[in-house]
């Protein structure tokens, strides 16, 4: 019980009751309002103190007043509504009643109380009626029983009555009254979690006035506004100390509050000489009509960081349609539930402000395809770094999924699967790289340029028909590796270390460093290349830049180490994902550039880096896990290996599907040549401004708009220039059917000093600003420099080794960036909200990879 009243103590009514009780009530019983401040009280958040009357003093008050309240389901609320309003507030309490509130309200030790209505209609899953009910603040003890009738009387507003008329719904006469402390407030206002405009999430939305909210929530004045960043959460403004204070905690408290109801979530609040003061939470659930869709480009950003073309976002959507049906084949499903599935199944992907999002709503039901589909669904969001509450109603119609695993064999034979699949990963992974050079080899046996039309489109169908048919699900098993095990480690790292200074996600990191990853492969032969290439006539070409002599210059065991990389790794590019940019072996310049970048680094070699790395952590897995008993120390050493691995297979994996990526390029490029002559296009690379089908359409003969075509593409690269100057949001809601309509915010004349994001990489640095966005066209990054952009994808990771330290707008913890910083042991920051626009190329900025916080030097 509160303390205050604990010194008091009164016999309290059964229908009277402490917001602090222990008490075992429903919704039903107190209403949502008085229910959910109970609840927070309990979790130790700052709410008034105060007291709550049960509904079931209502209905005794109607019976000991003979009012008669009609059956819920027919019209005649409606219809009496205004009659049923003047019987209650003229009605009277019983003695014993009335001796009862006036006992509870002279009991708590405030001069005025606030009345406010808890009705159980209210903050529903489908229906909110925010507002629809009264609240009376200021109110002299003496008049809280006219008030508390005057809430009860609300359920009868011509309002209410209209909403539930308007929503075809049975009225509710199940309410509560609060009687709470009247705060005296120094500010007061709203906070949601989930814009209520843009309907995303990347920013919490806080508006307040001074003084009591009253006239916020009534529109009598336009509130001062705040948008924070949920990452970061650096409040960019420049407010009292009080109110900084307060509303730094609010930000921490609505995310706390976000995880236990599993919403995004507004809240009342308020600000007295004591602090901050939680006055209402409200769960938003109205997203949740089964016509709303999640989007979010969490960690798809990183391999689609820019807008798409027409052809590359047609690749992608068939790429991640033939990846989840490959997955669903292996675990045993039959060509015909693959049909049944389609809706879910084909549409894991959309295309937003030209910019590609996953649909989260099909990945969670694809999930939930199968027996442990919750907590796939928990593993994914660790995987993809997706931490917004967002919950999931699996729909109706897949109901024939969810009997199959009534069949307890089916049971047995998914889990059979699934420990195959986890048990043989290495060497399908393997198997994958094997098949993919191989096939390679068959599909340019004959170069390209001397291939047909025909025999290229042929070629670019194959790829997805026969090599993807057959070898995604491998790509599929090393995913799911990273998806299960790095999850199992952070779910036994919460239960198992929940003292820790560090946050379990800040542990992991340390965990996972020193792996010997695929994807620095290439950096290794880079490395190799600039220590022994100097020693040679070839280095005079190279500092002179004169790419096409250098390689005849070259000894042969250099050849020999070029080709290796051109063979290996030659199809792999910046941006590789996107299509639309060159290879190193279309542009071997890029590779050269990268050796002179590689001869100025001062750093120690990647071999040195690695041998420290791995040092450190063994050093760290000691300390954390000394003292645990020896069944778990064992245990959790095997979840480290496990989620080591997973990730060694997702980079191994990853560095094949950019190589496809890349062979798709090229086979594209060649195809656009043959259309440019034949005077489709003005140049080879406008093919990418059409899809794969349309492309097909014009090959075989089938485009019913020839004529259209360069017209076409002039509009298409008009649009794509205009999305390339938007910045949408990482998570919204949409509609199905509506399209998100982009609002940039100005960050340009916000201080930079106030920049911070998520700390993926330890370590301290300071260094140079570079900005580049592309570095095929930008070759200014020099060893040493802070290297600043919107993401990087695998292809990037040779030039992340002569970075000083890294600065990205996107990505997570397990982001190909964060992954390979921690191998070169490079300080990262991520998820840095307006890098770009903030810091100021050629500046000097001090990072922190373990605070996340970015410093600017003047």
């Amino acid at each position: 019980m509160n303390q205050n009243l604990a010194e008091k103590t009164f016999p309290l009514a059964h229908w009277i009751y402490p917001l602090s009780d222990d008490f075992e009530l429903t919704f039903s019983d107190v209403g949502a309002k008085a229910m959910r401040l109970h609840e927070l009280l309990k979790q130790g958040y700052p709410v008034p103190r105060g007291v709550v009357i049960s509904s079931q003093a209502f209905h005794d008050f109607c019976d000991y007043n003979h009012i008669e309240l009609v059956s819920t389901h027919s019209k005649g609320v409606e219809d009496s509504g205004e009659g049923i309003q003047k019987a209650i507030k003229s009605g009277g309490f019983s003695p014993q009643v009335m001796e009862d509130i006036t006992k509870a309200v002279s009991s708590l030790p405030y001069q005025q109380v606030a009345v406010r209505s808890s009705s159980a209609a209210e903050d529903g899953n489908e229906h909110s009626m925010a507002g629809q009910f009264d609240t009376y603040l200021e109110v002299d003890k003496n008049s809280v029983a006219d008030r508390i009738k005057d809430c009860w009387a609300s359920m009868f507003n011509p309002a209410v009555l209209a909403y539930y008329q308007r929503n075809k719904l049975s009225i509710n006469l199940q309410m509560g009254v609060v009687i709470q402390e009247q705060i005296d407030a120094i500010y007061a206002g709203v906070l949601f979690s989930l814009d209520p405009l843009t309907k995303s999430t990347d920013k919490i939305v806080i508006e307040w006035v001074e003084g009591l909210g009253e006239a916020l929530v009534s529109g009598e004045v336009t509130p001062n506004q705040i948008k924070v960043n949920r990452v970061s959460k650096v409040l960019d403004a420049q407010l009292a100390s009080k109110l900084t204070s307060g509303l730094t905690d609010l930000v921490d408290l609505s995310l706390k509050a976000e995880k236990s109801y599993g919403h995004p979530v507004d809240i009342e609040w308020c600000i007295d000489s004591e602090g901050l003061k939680l006055l209402q939470i409200r769960p938003i659930t109205a997203l949740n009509t089964g016509t709303g869709i999640a989007w979010t480009s969490v960690n798809m950003s990183e391999n689609f960081p820019n807008p798409l073309t027409p052809f590359t976002w047609s690749i992608a959507e068939r790429f991640y349609n033939l990846y989840m049906s490959n997955i669903l084949r292996m675990f045993g499903w039959k060509e015909q539930e693959l049909q049944r599935a389609d809706n879910a199944v084909g549409n894991l992907s959309g295309i937003q402000a030209g910019r590609i999002y996953y649909n989260l709503n099909n990945w969670y039901q694809v999930l939930n395809f199968f027996p442990i589909g919750s907590t796939l669904q928990k593993y994914l969001n660790n995987y993809i770094g997706q931490n917004i509450p967002f919950t999931f109603k699996s729909d109706s119609n897949f109901g024939w999924v969810t009997d199959k695993w009534k069949n307890p064999l089916n049971n047995i034979g998914f889990f059979g699967r699934l420990s195959a699949v986890l048990i043989r990963g290495k060497v399908h992974v393997s198997k994958l790289e094997t098949h993919f050079y191989n096939n390679r080899d068959k599909w340019r046996s004959t170069p390209y340029k001397q291939q047909s039309l025909s025999e290229l489109q042929i070629k670019l169908e194959n790829i997805f028909t026969q090599f993807g048919y057959k070898e995604l699900h491998r790509l599929a098993i090393a995913d799911i590796t990273v998806l299960l095990f790095p999850g199992l480690l952070n779910q036994l790292t919460k239960s198992w270390f929940p003292t820790q200074s560090e946050s379990p996600e800040q542990i992991t990191k340390d965990l996972l460093i020193g792996l010997e990853l695929k994807s620095m492969e290439p950096s290794i032969l880079i490395e190799r290349m600039a220590t022994e290439i100097m020693v040679t006539q070839a280095q005079s070409y190279l500092d002179n830049d004169d790419y096409v002599k250098i390689y005849e210059y070259l000894p042969i065991n250099l050849k020999k180490l070029f080709d290796d990389f051109m063979y290996r790794f030659g199809g792999r590019c910046y941006l590789e994902c996107m299509l639309v940019h060159p290879t190193f072996e279309e542009r071997h310049d890029l590779f050269w550039q990268l050796i002179k970048k590689y001869q100025k680094n001062t750093k120690a070699s990647i071999a040195e880096n690695h041998k420290k790395e791995v040092a450190k952590r063994e050093v760290f897995t000691h300390k954390l896990i000394k003292d645990l008993p020896q069944a778990k120390k064992t245990l959790y050493k095997m979840a480290i290996k496990l989620a080591q691995r997973g990730i060694k297979l997702r980079e191994q994996a990853r560095m094949i599907q950019s190589l496809m990526f890349g062979e798709i390029r090229l086979i594209t490029l060649q195809i656009g040549e043959r259309l440019m002559q034949k005077q489709y296009f003005t140049s080879a690379e406008d093919v990418f401004y059409l899809s794969s089908a349309e492309v097909a359409d014009i090959v075989n003969g089938k485009c019913q708009f020839p004529e259209q075509i360069m017209e076409t593409i002039k509009m298409r690269k008009e649009q794509h220039q205009r999305y390339e100057k938007q910045d949408p949001p990482e998570f919204f809601f949409l509609d199905k059917g509506e399209h998100l309509k982009v609002v940039n915010n100005d960050l340009t004349n916000l201080d930079s000093s106030q920049l911070k994001g998520l700390g993926v990489s330890g370590g301290k640095v300071t260094g140079t600003v570079k900005i580049i966005l592309d570095p095929v066209a930008d070759n200014r990054l020099e060893p040493g420099d802070i290297l600043v952009t919107r993401s990087t994808d695998p292809g990037w990771t040779p030039l992340l080794l002569v970075a000083g330290g890294i600065v990205l707008e996107k990505g997570g913890l397990l982001s190909h960036g964060a992954i390979v910083s921690r191998e070169f042991g490079i300080p990262a920051i991520v998820a840095v909200e307006g890098a770009i626009q903030k810091l100021k190329d050629g500046t000097k900025i001090a990072i922190d990879g373990d605070t996340g916080m970015i410093e600017c030097i003047k």
